[in-house]
């Protein structure tokens, strides 16, 4: 079985990108570049505050509307696929606007074992309207989706 659904835009917010967001990000996933952990070299290096490590991005988009909305379990969701461009450096104190969008979601079907599949996208822009990252994720989601 395979049912599409077609893009829908989600959720439009403006986040702040704050210090101690990307400080913490930055120590969560062992960055050693001083830009992303210490203000004082981020500014010495030519920056407004301290540089968000390019896989930041990927965590500013309203993924839990969309999967609550679609009423799925969380111990069935499982992180199948991600994509990330950035084209402009992330620094903290610059709000972005990130749009997400529910790209498609379908069901595939093998023997009786049925699997969903759920594409969602955000785009960040700055201040000025310029796109400064693209996320693709895709979730799948074991048992498929629920029935009603």
């Amino acid at each position: 079985m395979q049912k599409a659904t077609g893009s829908k835009v989600v959720s439009k917010r403006t986040v702040d990108v704050e210090q101690g967001d990307v400080r913490r990000y930055a120590e969560a996933i062992f960055a050693q570049e001083p830009v992303h952990l210490d203000l004082n070299a981020a500014k010495k290096a030519g920056y407004t505050g301290l540089v968000a490590p390019p896989t930041f991005c990927a965590t500013l988009g309203d993924h839990a509307t969309i999967l609550g909305d679609m009423e799925l379990n969380p111990r069935s969701i499982l992180h199948s696929e991600q994509e990330l461009v950035e084209y402009e450096t992330v620094v903290s104190g610059e709000p972005l606007t990130v749009t997400t969008t529910l790209v498609d979601s379908y069901e595939k079907t093998s023997g009786s074992s049925a699997t969903g599949f759920v594409i969602v996208e955000d785009v960040g822009t700055n201040q000025k309207g310029k796109k400064v990252f693209h996320a693709r994720r895709v979730f799948a989601i074991r048992g498929g989706f629920p029935r009603r």
